[in-house]
């Protein structure tokens, strides 16, 4: 029986009956919204494409030439197809390189036919229209398909699919009527809910949820005179690909953002409406107190907005204030440093024996070795970071004099890492052989069941924890402190060598504990690599004859009881 049948009786009741009420209308309100919605979905079908929105969207894409070899008899001759449809002799047969048509002079991308005679790109693109309730951001998936053939012929198509409809009132999205339709697969209705999803998992992803282009062309007429005027979403679109009611919705909370971009920090403004965090350091300050982050003079601003400066540049350039520099790329590098040391500090950075700047131009003097090691000059100062703290904790480990110049900043780095951390290597090897005299043992157990050979090569294994030493320094990898798990029949290690050579290492192979099989856990060459296909093919053919070998073993009553206890454990 319900407890409305009669009149309520309890205060109890009555706040129960009240809520339940108040539950109702808000519910009637929101399928009100949900059904106004609904019947203006047959006036946003009618909401125009622009054709410049289509043709912006096809020029988001890369232009493909196709470079197909010709044969005239004994000779052979290259030609590229632009998508302009006319053809010349490309400048190069590099596939994936950029050059430029001397036809219709746009920048394309070479693609060589014989590798793949189709190419095939998506981008996600947003689309501001105004709407009978307010505005309605239309979010497409735009593909692009080439396909070209070695007659030099070509078919390109780009194919509009509309992904999600998002409409808010034209109060902006504090009064909750905000509201989100996705196409229905196969049929062209529109159902509410949040956008759809693609795949399954973690491969799972909502166009919405990702970057995406914002069509420009008629941000300055939809947004005129609304609340949403100057919310500089036209410029935000420009230099960050964002959600435009993403940004929106965010304007609305921090419209003082407006500042920021008109002053070119686009960044630091971005930063501040996610409100970004770098080490416990915010934006949050900048707007009472600009000094926070070094911002004094107009040429500071000028500055900040010319590098496009977010948080974490603009407090590595207030630290490096006092620094003088004549050239501004001395003083970029500068603050990509500090940048590193701010975020290095709060764990283990920033030392006593040298000063930022004294190793701001050590770092100078060294780069050059790292440069041809990286790609770009922030992943080389990121490992110049990592270098520089394991070999400062390996000359304490040593009780090396910091303090000595020659020590802290030596005239060969990356040379002297690495004696100094092949050293701290042997000495903490060394202090563990005292206390893996086990490998020894396991050795005497288990000697007659493993080692093998075929003639050509053979497998041996480790007599105490100095082989593992030794083989861990020769070959440039850690099996040197696999001694502990050795000796305790966690893993068994053994080397492969040539006939002919059986005390110079050439691969190292570690194996399950399990010793009625063999299972191979990882096969190392030198420095953790193979050398060659040769190399790869000749080990790979050994292991799998030892491997026959190895599990035709009559093991019978005289397995080792290491090697007994080390298959229960399993």
């Amino acid at each position: 029986m319900c407890m409305y049948d009669h009149a309520p009786r309890t205060p109890e009741e009555k706040r129960a009956m009240k809520r339940e009420l108040k539950e109702a209308r808000e519910r009637n309100r929101i399928e009100r919204q949900r059904a106004k919605a609904a019947r203006e979905c047959a006036q946003w079908e009618a909401l125009p494409l622009y054709n410049d929105f289509k043709t912006w969207a096809a020029g988001l894409f890369d232009v493909i030439a196709y470079m197909a070899c010709i044969e005239e008899g004994s000779k052979k001759r290259y030609t590229a197809f632009c998508e302009c449809g006319k053809t010349f002799e490309p400048p190069t047969r590099k596939s994936g390189a950029y050059i430029v048509c001397p036809h219709c002079g746009r920048r394309v991308r070479l693609r060589d036919v014989r590798r793949s005679s189709w190419w095939g790109d998506q981008k996600i693109v947003a689309l501001l229209q105004k709407c009978s309730v307010g505005y309605m951001q239309r979010i497409f998936l735009v593909y692009k398909r080439a396909r070209f053939y070695e007659n030099c012929t070509a078919t390109v198509e780009i194919d509009f699919e509309e992904e999600q409809r998002d409409v808010v009132g034209a109060d902006g999205f504090k009064d909750g009527r905000f509201l989100s339709y996705h196409q229905k697969r196969g049929t062209d209705q529109y159902v509410a809910g949040a956008g759809y999803m693609h795949g399954s998992g973690w491969c799972a992803w909502r166009a919405e949820d990702g970057p995406m282009e914002t069509f420009p062309g008629n941000l300055g007429e939809v947004l005129a005179g609304g609340k949403f005027q100057y919310s500089q979403l036209a410029i935000a679109a420009a230099h960050q690909k964002v959600n435009p009611f993403d940004y929106l919705r965010r304007y609305e909370s921090y419209p003082e953002v407006e500042r920021l971009y008109k002053a070119g920090l686009y960044k630091f403004a971005w930063e501040y409406m996610t409100k970004h965090v770098e080490r416990g350091r915010n934006a949050w300050a900048y707007l009472t107190s600009p000094k926070d982050y070094g911002l004094v003079t107009q040429e500071d601003f000028a500055e900040a907005a010319e590098k496009d400066y977010g948080i974490a540049e603009l407090m590595a350039r207030k630290r490096i204030r006092g620094w003088e520099f004549s050239d501004a790329n001395e003083k970029a590098a500068a603050v990509a440093f500090m940048r590193e040391v701010n975020w290095q500090q709060g764990d283990r950075f920033e030392y006593s024996f040298i000063t930022n700047r004294s190793l701001f131009g050590y770092w100078r003097e060294q780069r050059e070795g790292y440069r041809g090691r990286n790609q770009t000059e922030e992943y080389a100062l990121q490992n110049f970071f990592v270098d520089y703290n394991d070999y400062v904790t390996c000359c304490i480990e040593l009780r090396y004099d910091l303090t000595d110049t020659a020590i802290s900043r030596p005239h060969n780095f990356q040379e002297m890492h690495d004696r100094v951390t092949s050293l701290v290597r042997d000495l903490r090897a060394k202090r563990e052989a005292e206390k893996l005299k086990g490998v020894q043992s396991v050795y005497e157990q288990l000697h007659d069941l493993i080692e093998w050979t075929d003639g050509k090569l053979l497998v041996r294994m480790a007599h105490d924890a100095g082989d593992l030493i030794r083989e861990g320094r020769e070959m440039h990898h850690c099996v040197g402190t696999y001694g502990r798990r050795v000796a305790d029949g966690m893993c068994f290690i053994f080397f492969i060598r040539r006939a002919e050579k059986p005390d110079k290492p050439f691969y190292t192979v570690e194996i399950k504990p399990d010793l009625k099989t063999l299972q191979v856990v990882q096969c190392r060459g030198y420095r953790n690599s193979d050398r060659s296909a040769a190399e790869r093919a000749e080990v790979d053919a050994f292991l799998a004859k030892y491997a026959r070998w190895y599990n035709a073993r009559p093991l019978g009553d005289h397995v080792p009881q290491l090697a007994q206890e080390a298959a229960a454990a399993v």
